[in-house]
This record gives structure tokens, sequence and C-alpha cells, in this order.
């Protein structure tokens, strides 16, 4: 459709973000610290960068406008082949959560060029698969990497089907 009828989508996703910004809006009055946008489109193979400049970025970013009086806004770039550059600079955003594993990207690096909080560090494809002290590997290097604006987490959402004491290895982790 993009190539297609392009204004037809630009105004359908005007719409979209108009009603996920009141959305976002009576979440933040309700007393919600922040906006959780999983951006997904936003690397090779989904969306040329071009095209993301075009028919997305506009649109996240007016959805983080609405919520940018609220501290915890956070930017989850979904993905193994994301667009990292793209988001360190210039949102209405106070913390990135990306994966690591998934990216090949060290933290390391995008604290060079990102000064606000990240969530990442954990491998969440092999999460179940981790012992205690890969876990503890993990969280050290991570934690090394990052700096003190830091929260231990998975790149994404760990398998749907793990267990209550699969995931209170982290919990446990942090206690220790």
């Amino acid at each position: 459709m993009k190539d297609e009828q392009p204004q037809r989508l630009l105004d359908a996703l005007e719409v979209i973000t108009k009603s996920e910004s009141n959305h976002a809006r009576g979440a933040i009055a309700a007393g919600a610290r922040g906006i959780f946008l999983a951006i997904a489109n936003a690397q090779d193979g989904i969306l040329a960068q071009d095209d993301y400049a075009k028919f997305s970025e506009p649109f996240d970013r007016q959805l983080l406008k609405a919520a940018a009086d609220a501290p915890l806004n956070t930017l989850h770039l979904h993905g193994d082949k994301v667009y990292l550059g793209r988001f360190y600079k210039g949102w209405a955003a106070s913390a990135i959560s990306y994966a690591v594993q998934g990216t090949g990207v060290p933290i390391r690096d995008v604290r060079k060029e990102y000064s606000g909080l990240l969530l990442t560090g954990l491998d969440e494809v092999h999460f179940r698969t981790l012992s205690a002290e890969d876990l503890s590997a993990q969280y050290a290097s991570a934690r090394q990497e990052a700096g003190k604006r830091f929260i231990l987490a998975p790149g994404c959402s760990v398998p749907n089907d793990s267990s209550d004491v699969e995931l209170l290895r982290i919990p446990n982790l942090l206690s220790a």
C-alpha cells in the first residue's frame, strides 16, 4: 500500500496515532510513569531507513510527544537488525530497551552514543537454558558496560512458557 497509495497510508497512520496518543495521555493521567513503545519496523528487512523515516518515525515521535511529561518513556527497539543509531538522540524517551545478543551490538558501543537508561543484558532467546552462572556473567558484563544508568532486562520477552522457577532466577540472582 505504501507504494500504491502512500497518502492513504499516512492518513490512516495519523488516525491510529491520535488514538494511541489519547490512550497514552489517559494512562499517564491515571498514574502510569511512562509508555513502553515497541518499535519493530525500524530494521533492515522490514523497512528501509527512508521508509521508516517517512511511514513510521513521525508517528512514533508523535506518540512519545503525547507522553513527554512522563519520566519513564521507554523505546523498545525490537529485532536483530534494528537501526539503533536512529534512536540515541532527540527522542522523548528516557530509556532504550534492546537485545544485545540478537543485535550483536555490545552495550559499551550503545553507551558511547546514548547516555540514557538502558534496559538490556539478558539473553531472552536462550533464557530457559541459562545456568545461574550464565545469568550472573551476563549481569556482570552488562552492569560493567552500561554503568549506573542500567536496568537488567531481557532484550525482549522471555519465552511465554518459562516456569516460575526459571523466572525467579533473576530476583534470586540480584539478591545474592
